[in-house]
């Protein structure tokens, strides 16, 4: 698959609060620094949810722990619900047995599930995107405590925009005209390579909102956008490039088929979070199994199933404060984009977007031990 395209559009030094800033001033800050100059929102499609875990599922071999309290996993899917299950289950099977306790494991339809399984107390353990994870985060329900480590070595990942191979885009430009009236591919709304990130940086940017500029809009996971796209149903879509390495071992037809239109700049790999509230004891547990796991050729074999893994690395919750700048960029701009707003509102409004900034750093840089 050729990588062309305005590849190289998003580094980190473009990143609202990036660089040395970091270091100079916290979210409140900088945010006090911030013109109101972009006209979309960012995470305009989070929205509460209701919805419920699709699926539930004791992995085998827990019931020899029967009587005791199960430790709930709740997992994304984005390569499926059923695929998800398979992949996962040798590995929780180790984590059942260390752990002296039944697992169970849920697998939501989407990014809202997981969080709201999180916040409702649901799960005890979640693996979600690096968005949804500041949502859990900053309610104060949950906290990071490990991410992923790639087989080969990397630690992030990238969200892309890909085209068929035959098709006239070649450029953003191209894709962000008006007058060609397309249908794109976006991801879960809460998904941060599928959707916050590609939002943020390809769309708002650009002062343009997708659902406007596109004739056609669908929404689905990396594998579903990269195989509509394939298959010629829609003309560009969101993925992300673990994804597609994926795609080319289990569909090397429909991959071949892609064309990379553009990529972001790394992103860090999604977090495993534990319930806020678990003992502090329980918490050591998990957090040992997790990072000393892969030390024999059986559980490297069930990391690599998981999503290509070779390990897991300790992280906390800082690995979230890029997206943290993200979000606090889209609350400044949702309140200047509000026409119904009077002038001394805004400034109300303003200063609730500084105060929330100052408690969400404090989360973030906050762990407990």
């Amino acid at each position: 698959m050729g990588w062309t395209g305005n590849q190289a559009a998003c580094r980190c030094a473009n990143w609202p609060f990036g660089g040395t800033k970091r270091a100079r001033y916290g979210l409140a800050d900088r945010w006090r620094r911030l013109a109101p100059t972009v006209l979309m929102a960012l995470l305009s499609g989070w929205q509460p949810g209701v919805s419920v875990a699709s699926s539930a599922t004791l992995i085998e071999g827990s019931a020899r722990y029967a009587g005791k309290t199960p430790l709930v996993v709740s997992l994304i899917a984005p390569r499926g619900v059923e695929r998800t299950v398979e992949d996962w289950t040798p590995f929780l099977r180790d984590l059942s047995r260390v752990m002296e306790q039944p697992v169970e494991l849920r697998v939501g339809k989407s990014q809202r599930d997981v969080v709201d399984d999180m916040l409702q107390r649901r799960a005890d353990i979640a693996w979600l995107g690096n968005a949804p994870a500041l949502e859990v985060v900053e309610a104060g329900a949950a906290e990071v405590f490990a991410s992923m480590v790639r087989w080969d070595g990397g630690t992030g990942y990238r969200s892309v925009i890909v085209t068929h191979r035959d098709s006239p885009l070649k450029t953003l430009d191209e894709l962000l005209d008006r007058k060609r009236r397309l249908s794109f591919a976006m991801g879960d709304p809460k998904s941060t390579s599928g959707y916050v990130v590609p939002n943020y940086y390809v769309f708002a940017r650009n002062k343009v909102i997708p659902e406007q500029l596109f004739a056609r809009t669908v929404s689905g996971n990396h594998l579903e956008n990269a195989l509509l796209v394939a298959r010629r149903e829609v003309d560009a879509g969101v993925c992300n490039d673990s994804e597609l390495a994926a795609m080319q071992k289990r569909f090397p037809d429909e991959h071949a088929q892609l064309r990379v239109l553009w990529q972001s700049a790394e992103i860090p790999e999604s977090p495993l979070l534990w319930r806020l509230s678990l003992p502090d004891s329980q918490k050591q547990r998990l957090r040992d199994f997790f990072v000393r796991y892969g030390a024999t050729e059986v559980e490297q074999n069930n990391l690599v199933k998981i999503n290509n893994l070779k390990r897991f690395r300790a992280s906390s919750n800082r690995q979230l404060l890029l997206i943290a700048d993200i979000e606090m960029f889209n609350a400044r701009t949702q309140i200047d984009r509000d026409p119904a707003l009077s002038l001394d509102r805004r400034g109300e409004r303003h200063q609730e977007v500084v105060q929330r900034a100052v408690r969400l750093e404090t989360a973030l840089r906050m762990q407990s031990r």
